[in-house]
């Protein structure tokens, strides 16, 4: 099942990433040796694809990445760009609107940018992305909604990231999303919702890649922990979740690795793709 694998797709927080927000010596070197033996590397997030820039350089990615769940497909200098799909704004509103007067936190993100509405934990891994990303000047921008919304109508919006308090919260966001706008809604972590245009999901983004490249599905192998990986996973030839990933996640992988902060990645190349 390994031995004709050309393309490897890594999903980034609680996989390529650890605890920290950090990408391991081991796991670039392990790259490294992906590349050496003809093995292309990417990345598929729910991270905005501006972000992307400071990871590719960090592992020496020269093909296009998969970023904001599958919306934006384009490589570190936005030159080539596979595929990009934005949202209607005028559900956008409705949905900002929604969530204004319910007095829940959100974020609306572009290709480069993040606007919040206010200040949180939910920040944290922007924060964290800036502190590393600085010393590369690679920066992002992060922002604020404003009070009259129509000040984003001429953005090119991706997503929305939605910070619920407990999981009624969630369903009632989620309900709201089904019967008003055609968007998707999925959840990246726990108590954060994605909202994007429909149509987009991670396992779009592998297919639409992979065709770019000339590398059939069967060839390429998937790494994930959460909901919003079961779509790439299901579109892979062969499946890798982390020890740390859900268990609906799991139940569709080929292959259970160690967890996120304990080179689960790094071990499953080792052993199943580099052969070690």
């Amino acid at each position: 099942m390994t031995k004709d694998i050309r393309l490897v797709i890594c999903d980034l927080d609680g996989t390529l990433l650890n605890s920290e927000k950090k990408i391991t010596e081991r796991l670039k070197n392990n790259v490294d040796e992906l590349h050496q033996n003809g093995i292309l590397f990417s990345i598929c997030t729910g991270r905005i694809p501006g972000m992307m820039r400071l990871y590719s350089k960090k592992l020496n990615i020269k093909i296009p990445t998969i970023a904001s769940n599958g919306a934006y497909i384009t490589d570190i200098n936005f030159q080539n760009t596979i595929y990009k799909k934005v949202m209607d704004f005028c559900q956008v509103k409705g949905v900002m609107e929604y969530l204004r007067n319910n007095n829940i936190q959100f974020a609306v993100l572009t290709d480069c940018q993040a606007y919040f509405t206010g200040e949180g934990d939910f920040q944290t891994n922007f924060i964290l992305y800036n502190r590393d990303a600085a010393s590369f000047n690679m920066s992002m921008e992060i922002l604020y909604v404003p009070k009259v919304l129509d000040g984003l109508k001429d953005k090119d919006i991706t997503k929305l990231l939605v910070f619920t308090q407990h999981d009624e919260e969630a369903e009632k966001v989620e309900e709201y999303i089904k019967v008003n706008t055609n968007f998707y809604c999925t959840s990246s972590r726990k108590n954060l919702l994605d909202i994007g245009p429909n149509g987009v999901n991670k396992g779009k983004g592998v297919e639409l890649l992979a065709n770019e490249l000339g590398i059939r599905l069967e060839q390429v192998c998937v790494f994930g922990d959460y909901y919003n990986d079961i779509s790439m996973f299901n579109k892979a030839g062969l499946s890798i979740a982390m020890g740390n990933a859900v268990e609906e996640l799991k139940g569709v992988a080929d292959y259970i690795t160690d967890d996120n902060d304990s080179e689960g990645v790094s071990k499953a190349i080792e052993k199943i793709l580099l052969k070690r």
